[in-house]
């Protein structure tokens, strides 16, 4: 008969965490993906991709607007995000922080802090870079305040002001931070506060934490570094970090300068290239409002050794100016240049600077990037939307766009008006771009909205959007504007499009399904999902997703996956010991809102007693000689199959007979045909009596029962 296994995805069942090894008795989730209650809600409780949040920057305590921010990931559930003041030009900048934990769906706001500049005049941000900084070189021991270390070298790059715990190299592990208020050597550090006493040889970690902020403001703008940073200098009601003056290395704001007078004075960001030591890094700025491009490579970390009132002039190969060099389109002034190396393309395997213009993005290997180069833009890609320009609408104005590093694209944004991401390799001979992702929708995302509109992924007409991909969550700024109930972020699950499959494993895996002994027929799957997320009237219907299984590798999740029909047939699987089931999804469609599945249904026949067919006959069955009577109840929708009988002992379940319809062996497969009892099985018609009379022999004195299964 029909046998039904069912698993509902309402925190029911368990799931690996984030990060952590297969398990097929589990939910096993992705970094992206996984089971979610986060509601009362049918829908808030399911298996799929995060759902999209949002946090309302305009709206939030402090009401800090941000045109763009900088995200950096602290672990798999734990991302910190950094954002620039939009608010109208002043002689100060803040930034803030807010935290976002993937596996709950939160933002929360930690707070703010204030850069004051060593230069005159109000200023506007165009470039933000957040840099954090684990070091755990050495062990320590402490006593009070003194802190000695054995292997360290904390006077190289280090800066007074940060933060260091005690106990584990991992930051996640520390429950206590204490305050750095001087470096004395290598080996030597004070902190504001007793620590107690700690035995020598322990292990610790440092978390050093630097801003680098570009600013427009003719002559007294350029590229500025805030050293010394920690956490908890993010305060709700806000810290002020001082302009520095003589001393490098503390809680200040340091002005790097390219000349005596610089030179970099329509700065159009700030790119981040990777440490190369703790007294080697390199920022990359662009230099030109038109269609000429100049580039600035900083050294952030140089030692700064004479300075005067905070400004620090770079010589040497601490500071690299290029030459003038004309490109397509104006150049992009809102945080500009993205550091990559890419895995495909003219630059694959090339640490390269990509920037944007209004029309193109532009490839320079970072080897090229020498002083006074004319030539160093290697390539450019330009504007082929999906399909053509008679399958989508070019959007004309690019103008925003970051390196998807784990899904190995560029994401790339257009003017809201078309309502238009870009989800791409890097072409340079006018191939169509990959992806066109996301949609123009009039939803605000404000805090204020009708709790009937979901959260979900789109342009706003008129506002100007910005992106940043880190770890394959999708940041998206809905609006670089400064107004409330527009400027709000939302962090998106991309890289659990079944499309990168092969560079983020985001599938969805249930829990195994053992059928115990083989069961006489798969029939299919069924799956219920959230068919609109939201309400009624303002509701928005989820992207696709599709249902895999797989019948072997299930222990060691070796096994290879199928696609399930849409009709959900499994008929064609076999007769299977143990089945598994999975989800892909897709993210990086035109919606922009993930699919939400509740629950699972396996439907399949077992080997207890009839297939779905038929129902007993007694009347036609005779307990003296072992003959089983069965009437169709049902169609099979062909000729009837292969059919098989088992005969047991009641007692010790032991097989006393067996006997296919192909054969006689051990008895005889007959049919009513209206006046006799006929061999063989007869047509596929409801009300068909049936039944089996053994000829071998079948054990006396002993309740008997059989199975029959149909192929």
């Amino acid at each position: 008969m029909k046998a039904a296994v069912e698993q509902v995805f309402d925190g029911s069942l368990t799931q690996v965490a984030i990060g952590g090894a297969y398990d097929a008795s589990k939910i096993n989730r992705g970094k992206h993906t996984g089971q979610f209650n986060l509601g009362a809600g049918l829908v808030d409780r399911f298996v799929g991709p995060a759902a999209v949040g949002v946090a309302n920057f305009g709206e939030s305590p402090q009401a800090i607007p941000s045109p763009f921010i900088h995200v950096v990931k602290i672990t798999d559930d734990l991302f910190w995000i950094f954002g620039a003041d939009a608010a109208s030009p002043a002689v100060t900048r803040r930034v803030q922080l807010w935290t976002f934990v993937p596996s709950t769906n939160t933002y929360t706001f930690a707070g703010f802090i204030v850069l004051t500049f060593p230069t005159t005049g109000n200023v506007t941000a165009r470039g933000l870079r957040a840099i954090l900084e684990n070091y755990t070189v050495g062990t320590v021991g402490v006593s009070g305040t003194a802190v000695t270390g054995s292997g360290t070298s904390w006077a190289t790059g280090l800066s007074v002001g940060s933060r260091i715990g005690f106990g584990s190299t991992d930051p996640m592990q520390i429950t206590t931070w204490y305050q750095v208020s001087a470096i004395g050597s290598d080996t030597s550090i004070t902190l504001t506060g007793s620590a107690g006493t700690i035995a020598a040889g322990s292990p610790y970690v440092i978390q050093d934490l630097m801003i680098v902020h570009a600013n427009s403001n003719g002559t007294n703008g350029g590229l500025f570094v805030a050293k010394g940073l920690r956490y908890e200098d993010f305060a709700p009601t806000g810290n002020t970090i001082p302009a520095a003056t003589t001393i490098d290395k503390i809680k200040a704001v340091y002005w790097l300068k390219d000349a005596g007078t610089i030179t970099n004075t329509t700065i159009g960001g700030c790119a981040l290239g990777d440490r190369d030591s703790w007294t080697q890094q390199y920022v990359y700025a662009s230099d030109g409002a038109g269609t000429v491009l100049k580039l600035f490579r900083y050294n952030i970390r140089a030692p700064l050794t004479s300075l005067g009132a905070g400004a620090f002039v770079l010589t040497g190969t601490d500071i690299v100016v290029t030459g003038n060099q004309s490109v397509t389109g104006n150049i992009t002034l809102v945080n500009n240049g993205r550091v990559a190396t890419l895995n495909h393309g003219p630059g694959s395997g090339v640490p390269s600077l990509y920037l944007l213009t209004s029309t193109r993005v532009v490839r320079v290997p970072l080897s090229a990037i020498v002083a006074s180069s004319t030539t160093f833009v290697a390539d450019s890609m330009s504007e082929v939307p999906p399909g053509g320009g008679n399958t989508n609408l070019s959007v004309s104005t690019l103008t925003t766009m970051d390196v998807a590093g784990s899904i190995d694209k560029l994401v790339i944004t257009s003017v809201a008006d078309r309502g238009t991401i870009y989800i791409t390799d890097y072409y340079t001979g006018g191939q169509q771009i990959d992806r066109r992702a996301g949609c123009l929708a009039s939803q605000l995302p404000s805090a204020l909205r009708d709790t009937d509109s979901p959260i979900f992924v789109h342009s706003l007409g008129g506002q100007t959007p910005f992106v940043w991909v880190e770890d394959g969550w999708l940041f998206h700024l809905y609006a670089q504007s400064s107004t409330t109930n527009l400027n709000a972020l939302s962090a998106y699950p991309l890289a659990a499009d079944a499309d990168f499959q092969a560079d983020v494993n985001n599938r969805v895996i249930c829990p195994k399904i053992t059928l115990g002994a083989t069961p006489a027929k798969l029939y299919r799957a069924l799956v219920n999902a959230a068919e609109n997320i939201g309400g009624y009237l303002m509701g928005v219907a989820p992207d696709m997703f599709r249902l895999q299984v797989r019948t072997s590798g299930i222990d060691d999740n070796s096994g290879t996956w199928t696609d399930v029909a849409p009709n959900g047939d499994l008929s064609g699987l076999g007769t299977p010991s143990a089945i598994q089931f999975a989800f892909q999804f897709r993210t990086a469609g035109v919606i922009m809102l993930p699919a939400r599945v509740l629950s699972l249904a396996l439907i399949y026949e077992t080997d207890d007693a009839l297939p779905s067919q038929y129902r007993w006959n007694f009347a036609d069955s005779d307990q003296a000689n072992g003959t089983f009577g069965f009437t169709q109840a049902a169609l099979f929708g062909a000729a009837p199959g292969l059919h098989t009988i088992n005969i047991y002992r009641a007692d010790t379940n032991a097989l006393v007979l067996t006997q296919a319809s192909s054969g006689t062996t051990n008895g005889n497969f007959q049919y009513w045909n209206g006046t006799a009892w006929v061999n063989g099985l007869g047509s596929d018609v409801v009300g068909t009596r049936r039944r089996f009379v053994p000829t071998g022999s079948l054990p006396s004195g002993v309740d008997l029962y059989a199975t029959v299964t149909v192929a």
